[in-house]
């Protein structure tokens, strides 16, 4: 388990607020159905918003032919996606160290989101991501943010035959 330590956490939370910084990868299995449910094609953009150590985002490149954004707040983590990605070539993908909301979305396709935030915060997200995002923008969404964007009024959830709890996963797209 990655720990963020008390002088990082202060400093992140002086910078950013409030959000979980705590790593809870996702999973191989969880990885595969996300980007099986995905509809990547190649002119897609895919970003992941706490990407973490960069697993969703160094396998999709691997796989599939379009970019990909991570975005990561804990430095030491952004670096790491960075230097995996240029280690296997993966030209496309693009690491950003910052929170949620410094990453340009308006070219973004398709948004994953696994427990970047907590409380509140989680709570205004969707919102805040439907005025910086595109109509049409896909949202996946696993853990707790999955009810947010369910009692948000500007998204409507796409059915997918994802292998993976309803109550903790869902695929949305923005309305137009």
């Amino acid at each position: 388990m990655d720990e963020v330590s008390l002088t990082e956490l202060s400093a992140l939370h002086a910078i950013y607020g409030v959000s979980n910084y705590v790593y809870e990868g996702t999973t191989l299995e969880e990885t595969r159905e996300i980007l099986a449910c995905a509809g990547l094609v190649p002119h897609s953009v895919f970003c992941d918003i706490g990407a973490g150590y960069g697993a969703v985002v160094l396998y999709g490149a691997a796989l599939c032919p379009c970019g990909f954004i991570a975005v990561e707040a804990v430095g030491r983590r952004a670096a790491h996606i960075a230097r995996v990605a240029r280690r296997l070539g993966l030209d496309r993908v693009r690491v950003v160290e910052a929170d949620a909301d410094a990453v340009d979305l308006t070219r973004v396709t398709h948004v994953y989101l696994n427990n970047p935030f907590l409380g509140r915060t989680a709570s205004a997200f969707p919102e805040r991501l439907a005025r910086r995002a595109t109509p049409g923008c896909r949202v996946i969404a696993l853990n707790n943010i999955v009810a947010d964007f369910r009692r948000s009024g500007r998204y409507r959830e796409i059915e997918t035959e994802a292998r993976l709890p309803s109550y903790r996963f869902g695929v949305f797209e923005l309305g137009r």
